[in-house]
C-alpha cells in the first residue's frame, strides 16, 4: 500500500516501488532481530518506518543489505534523526501551546 492507501506500485524519481520491497525489508528487518544484531526496540521502530514507506530505510536497504553492519549503522541514523524530529515538532507544539495560553 502507497501513501494514498492504494496497493499501487508507488512511482519514484528512479523507479517503481512495489509492495513486495517493503514486505523484503521488514523481513529483513526481522532477520537482523531474531539474530540479536539489533534490539527489539530498534526493530520496533524500523518496521514502524517500513510500514510508513519511509523512502531512506528502503533506499539503505537496498543499497546495504549484503553489509549488514553498514545497513545498521545508517538505519540508527535515520532512528535518531526521526527522533530529533520529533523532539523538535513536540517542543514547537508546546511553545505554540504556550503562547496561546498566554494570550488568552
Amino acid at each position: 500500500m502507497n501513501n494514498n492507501g492504494n496497493m499501487s506500485p508507488t512511482m519514484t524519481s528512479s523507479g517503481c516501488v512495489t509492495i513486495n520491497d517493503w514486505v523484503s525489508l521488514i523481513h529483513y528487518i526481522d532477520e537482523l532481530e531474531d539474530n540479536g544484531d539489533i534490539s527489539i526496540n530498534e526493530g520496533d521502530e524500523m518496521r514502524k518506518l517500513a510500514m510508513e514507506e519511509r523512502m531512506a530505510l528502503l533506499i539503505i536497504f537496498k543499497c546495504y543489505h549484503n553489509k549488514q553492519s553498514r545497513f545498521i549503522r545508517y538505519a540508527r541514523n535515520i532512528l535518531n534523526d526521526e527522533k530529533q524530529a520529533k523532539i523538535l515538532q513536540d517542543a514547537q507544539k508546546q511553545k505554540n501551546q504556550n503562547n496561546n495560553n498566554n494570550n488568552c
